[in-house]
């Protein structure tokens, strides 16, 4: 029985020991996700919500308030400062100069050290504790070397540390107010892109009509065929205008939507259906994934 009793033992000591040793202390990699939107034509990221917009002072609200009388630019500009990631890089390094003035600003002066100790000592016979039994306590009080600043080398390195963190804040200062105006400008190019191609739909919309009824006229026999064939190129030079503006439209909101962060931006706004029917995407471009920036070499 001893000998059956040993084996057990020793089994399942070693299968804990196999165990453990394919145990890893190493957390899984889990990689952040990428901060853009998953597909093309999203100007939000569905796994992030609107971050909380950062307060305005009152002469941002002035400005804004003259660049533009719509209430949705100020949100637009609080959450680009609350969600662009190179202003939050500002943010950061305002509080890492801030901690290493902090951290100079203690070595002018020593570190105090207090220690409390009670140890004690009985013994079971009652003769030995009578005679040999401890109950001390004490308590230390002490001082770690610290540097005497007789050249004011310290002094001069707090110095150094504090025009450090008045340069990282006036550097974030100056990122906050061209973010300001970045998004300001880019929010008066998305309605000037969003006027444009009205007009181009417009002016497409005018084209195809009279295309039309020139055609008419021409199977009434009041004009030549060859009236059609300019108008017909103009209404083609139309619809390619058109186009261009859908396009430059659709670049301008993305913009847009970078800055703040894909958190809280505006879509294109509604615009009268062309006549004539769109042109389809290619099936490759069509809800292409961003992940697919990764495969290329230059980025």
């Amino acid at each position: 029985m001893p000998s059956l009793a040993a084996s057990i033992t020793f089994q399942l000591l070693l299968i804990g020991l196999l165990g453990l040793s394919g145990c890893s202390l190493i957390p899984d990699y889990q990689r952040p996700p990428l901060p853009v939107p998953a597909h093309q034509g999203l100007w939000h990221r569905q796994d992030a919500a609107p971050a909380a917009g950062v307060d305005l002072s009152p002469d941002e609200r002035q400005l804004l308030a003259a660049v533009s009388a719509e209430a949705l630019l100020p949100e637009l500009v609080g959450q680009a400062l609350a969600g662009n990631r190179d202003y939050r890089i500002t943010q950061l390094r305002v509080e890492q100069a801030r901690a290493q003035l902090g951290a100079r600003q203690a070595d002018r002066w020593p570190t105090l050290g207090l220690a409390v100790q009670r140890p004690r000592q009985r013994f079971a016979d009652q003769a030995l504790d009578e005679r040999y039994q401890q109950d001390l306590a004490t308590a230390t009080l002490g001082v770690d070397a610290f540097e005497l600043d007789f050249f004011g080398r310290v002094a001069s390195l707090g110095e150094e540390a504090r025009h450090q963190l008045l340069a990282s804040a006036y550097g974030q200062q100056a990122a906050r107010g061209a973010l300001v105006a970045e998004v300001a400008r880019l929010f008066l190019l998305a309605r000037e892109a969003d006027a444009q191609v009205f007009s181009a739909q417009a002016m497409a919309a005018l084209s195809d009509e009279l295309v039309q009824r020139t055609r008419a006229r021409i199977a009434a026999g009041d004009l030549a065929p060859a009236a059609l064939e300019p108008l017909t190129q103009a209404a083609l030079d139309a619809r390619q205008l058109e186009q261009q503006r859908l396009s430059q439209r659709t670049q301008a909101y993305g913009a847009l939507a970078w800055v703040t962060g894909y958190r809280l931006a505006p879509s294109p706004s509604a615009a009268p259906a062309p006549a004539g029917p769109p042109p389809e995407l290619p099936g490759e471009l069509a809800d292409l994934p961003s992940s697919r920036l990764l495969e290329r070499l230059d980025v």
